[in-house]
């Protein structure tokens, strides 16, 4: 009970206010240089992680066709009639 009272008599007290510190610039770049590290990192495990299992896909025409389909190609797979209701 008495940890309670010098808890509220601490905090009324002013001693309890959280003071903002002003960054210095060698802090910001730091910080800046962390997150960058970081994006840096995440994007060579993502290059990394698909150039190792490109060569497990079962065929790699068939997935290059998926993601960017030629205007040939969508036609005969009926892509144009679906998106015109034909």
């Amino acid at each position: 009970m008495m940890a309670a009272i010098d808890n509220i008599d601490f905090q009324l007290r002013n001693f309890g206010r959280r003071v903002p510190v002003a960054r210095d610039r060698r802090a910001r770049a730091t910080c800046w240089f962390i997150i960058a590290l970081f994006a840096a990192g995440l994007l060579f495990c993502l290059v990394v992680a698909c150039w190792m299992l490109w060569d497990y896909l079962p065929d790699t025409g068939a997935v290059l066709d998926f993601i960017a389909p030629t205007a040939v190609q969508a036609r005969d797979g009926g892509w144009v009639a679906m998106s015109e209701g034909l």
